[in-house]
Order: C-alpha cells, then structure tokens, then sequence
C-alpha cells in the first residue's frame, strides 16, 4: 500500500480540526454501506475517535505467543500448517508485497491432521520479509494489549490456480503453484467506520476507515492518552518508519446498536509492516544491527522520540512528544514481557522463524534478536521521568 494513497488537502485538515473543536456528545446514526463500511458524518467519526478504546490488559500467563493464541484455547489457523486453497481476485489488493486471495481453503497439520475452519477466503503473503515481521510485530502488539491483526506462519500454501507470481495476475490460470515459506492474515473482528468525504486521491476517492497519527491528541479521557501516547513509543522502538493513516484502522467491535449508534468503537494499527529495522528516506526493514543501531530519543531529555517517517509515503508519525504518562504506560508493559516472561518474547521470535531470514547475507537466532529487543526495551524502561 506504500505509493496507493495520498494525504488529505491542507483545506481539508483545517476541516478536521475545526471539526473537532465542535464536537459534542451528539452521534448522528451510522449505516452499513455496500463496501461494508459504516459510513457516518466527519463530526460522528471525531467523535468516536475522541472516545475509541485502543488497549485492554492482558496477562501473560494466560497466553501462548507461540501460537498467537489462548493457552486453553486452539486458534483458527496453527502455526506451520498446510493449506490448500483455490485463487479468487475479487478486489486489488495494492501495496508493494506479494499477496493474494484464496478461496475453499483446506487446511492440514504437517502429520495430515485436518483442521476445521470456518474462513472462506484466505490472504496470503509470499516472498516477502513480511512473512517473518508481520508475524513479529502483530503477535507483539497483541501481547502488550494494544489491538492487532493476527499472522500466521505456514509452512506452504498450495494454491490452485495461482501462478508463480498471483500478486500481478488478474485471473485464474491453468494449475498449482506452491509458496513457501507464507503467512496468512485474518483482521481483526469488527466493522470499519468511515468519514464521509476523507477520501484518499490515489485511490480513486475509495473510502477507507483510516485515521491519522495526529487525530489521537483529539483523546479526551486521560488513561487513554497515556495508552494513545504509548502506541506511539511503540512505533518508534519498531521503527515504524511507513506510518501513513491508510495502516491504521478505526473499528466498531460490535454491530451498530437500533438507533445505528456504535457503542464501541475501537482503533489500531493494521499495519506495522515496515519495522524492526531503519526509518527516514528509504525505510530498511528487519534489518538486526540497523534495528541495533536506532535511535529510540532524539532529544533524551526532553523526552522528543526518534522517528522519520518516509518520506515518499505521505503524512505519518514523527518525532513525536513522550509524555511521563505514556512512557511510564509502555515501561510496564515491556518490563513484564522482558524481565518477567522473556520465554514469552523469545517464543514470537522462533515462531515467525528468524532464523531462517536472510538478513543481509547474515541469518540471527531467536536469541540474538531478544538480546537487541531487552537492550531498546531498557531505553524506555530505565528513562528518567519525563518533563510533561
């Protein structure tokens, strides 16, 4: 999606912001439209975004960061699985990494167990660095309890119908291709809230539940501007360095109530896809001794943290403000996982497989990235207070 989407006009942003100087409690009734959208008013969609969960707690013990999953509880798709599935093109996919849908998936354990699924339709990545970092960065968020999609890591995806390269083919072809290593992606649940009139030029005028990195300052309630502030922190010890709204998600979990009203509407990042290496001019993604070697403060007293965004990727997150409150939110965070429950760090690592990764002719263990990952933790964790 990286070159898809253009930034709003300048007339446009001054709209937002007045906007949301008017907003009040007031919530105009939403509608579900054909492109499975809620479509509400600029003022309704301020409004949710002013009041939108975005964390909720989550304990360790009770997870399994292997799987991506419940202890106690199986997910729709295990790790390493097989999957057989049918090509469908029915939307572009965009974006510059290999993609594709998949349809009538059948899916196995490496033994042949079958696995029962009720997903109809699959998206898949291939031949990208994606299949390791997505898997990382989606099972890290969810882990800290911000919201995530999840990534799965399967050992191959046979495709029927596919041709060696399905991200470029506008149809069915004759045959199997077979991919590997891939990873399959499901979004989170819920239904996207769209703006009417916040529409991105690139794409045609396509709605989008999206919002900007600059709409969370409009949070009101102060517990969760500390998180807001602490998603943040957490694109800049990623190096989240293509932060462009059209990565971002504005969701109601549940469906709209009678009155066409959501009651909780919710916001994440879809995409933290460029990460785990270099920001700024040309982002290096999941790079280790770049990841190693950035900067998480540009200015460590003042507490201004150390994040370009591309520059060729429109408006996105930069160098952004660290209030006490929202470092001190995400040291709690990152301690638990570091210090506390480091097999539970360790085990997203070797699940997404790292060592596998050709890492600029280079291959790291799952140990080596840990070692980088606690030693960046630590910036924020041991950070003196900060000023505001």
């Amino acid at each position: 999606m990286a070159h898809r989407f253009a930034v709003l006009s300048f007339a446009f942003v001054l709209g937002v912001q007045a906007i949301a100087q008017q907003a009040s409690s007031t919530l105009q009734p939403g509608k579900v439209q054909s492109d499975g959208l809620i479509h509400v008013d600029l003022q309704t969609r301020i409004n949710y975004l002013s009041r939108a969960q975005l964390w909720h707690p989550v304990n360790l013990d009770d997870i399994d960061t292997r799987s991506g999953g419940q202890v106690s509880k199986s997910k729709t798709i295990p790790n390493d699985a097989i999957i057989e599935c049918d090509y469908v093109n029915d939307a572009p996919l965009g974006g510059t990494t290999n993609k594709f849908k998949c349809t009538n998936p059948k899916i196995t354990l490496a033994d042949g167990t079958p696995v029962v699924t009720k997903l109809k339709t699959l998206k898949v990545r291939y031949n990208s660095i994606k299949t390791f970092s997505t898997v990382i960065s989606t099972r890290l968020a969810w882990a800290l309890g911000f919201g995530a999609d999840t990534e799965t890591p399967v050992t191959k995806v046979i495709c029927h119908g596919c041709s060696k390269d399905p991200f470029k083919q506008k149809s069915a072809v004759q045959g199997d291709s077979t991919f590997t290593p891939a990873s399959v992606e499901e979004h989170m649940s819920g239904t996207g809230i769209y703006g009417e009139g916040l529409h991105y030029k690139k794409d045609g005028g396509q709605a989008d539940p999206a919002w900007y990195w600059s709409e969370l300052k409009l949070i009101t309630d102060k517990n969760q501007a500390d998180q807001a502030n602490a998603l943040e922190l957490l694109a800049v010890f990623l190096k989240h360095g293509d932060s462009k709204a059209i990565q971002n998600k504005l969701l109601c979990l549940e469906d709209l109530d009678a009155k066409g009203i959501c009651n909780d509407p919710f916001i994440y990042v879809h995409d933290f896809g460029n990460t785990l290496g270099s920001d700024g001019m040309s982002v290096h993604p999941l790079g280790l001794k770049r990841w190693e070697g950035s900067k998480i403060w540009k200015d460590d007293k003042s507490c201004v943290a150390s994040l370009h965004m591309n520059a060729f990727n429109g408006s996105g997150l930069s160098d952004p403000q660290i209030t006490e409150g929202g470092r001190k939110f995400l040291a709690g965070l990152l301690d638990d996982l570091v210090h506390k429950h480091p097999q539970k760090l360790r085990d997203i690592f070797d699940a997404a497989h790292i060592e596998k990764y050709d890492d600029s002719g280079a291959t790291y263990s799952a140990d080596a990235w840990v070692k980088v990952f606690t030693a960046r933790a630590d910036q924020i964790i041991n950070h003196a207070p900060c000023p505001n």
